[in-house]
């Protein structure tokens, strides 16, 4: 019988040895998974964080183009129609071709850097600048230039407003910093 218990404590130490053998082999084998894992995740995570911040500085470039030229156009437009509101004419003659801050270079510079940033742009924005569009056309439609004059003083006033108030939520700087 001494055989038989020595051959059952001498078995109890080999399966005790593989055991601890084979968890360590496991644990090994799934820390080293885990660990892979975590560097796929985190290398997901930064380059998530490196596009959304390109996004981000392509939108912070875009408003900034955009919203430049639409303060110049908005001075310009209040200029005309201060002109126009500081020494009224007796009779103005109608549909003619007077000063108008769409008639330079600038708005249509505008529309262009509009169009070529338009993906990057929230929804809320292109509405916003397609609704100014619309307030242009029929500021045109007028029939005396300082009629047009103060429709379009009007139309760049509340869209620069609105515009500058849409570009400073969407980059989250309304909220004292840019979104994280």
């Amino acid at each position: 019988m001494e055989t038989s218990a020595s051959d059952s404590t001498l078995l109890a130490a080999v399966i005790g040895g593989l055991s601890l053998v084979v968890t360590a082999g496991l644990t090994a084998v799934v820390t080293w998974r885990v660990a892979v894992w975590k560097t796929r995740e985190s290398a997901k995570v930064a380059r998530q964080k490196e596009i959304e911040l390109r996004v981000w500085d392509l939108q912070r470039v875009g408003y900034s183009v955009v919203l430049r030229e639409l303060e110049r156009l908005s001075e310009t437009a209040s200029g005309i129609d201060e002109g126009y509101q500081a020494s009224p004419r007796e009779e103005e003659e109608p549909h003619t071709f007077g000063s108008s801050a769409t008639s330079g270079r600038t708005w249509p510079e505008c529309q262009s850097e509009f169009a070529k940033n338009q993906l990057v742009f929230s929804k809320e924005f292109v509405e916003a600048f397609r609704a100014l569009e619309s307030d242009l056309e029929n500021a045109g439609l007028q029939m005396y230039p300082s009629q047009i004059a103060a429709g379009e003083a009007w139309a760049f006033q509340k869209a620069y407003g609105d515009l500058m108030r849409i570009a400073l939520k969407d980059l989250g700087l309304d909220e004292g910093g840019p979104k994280q």
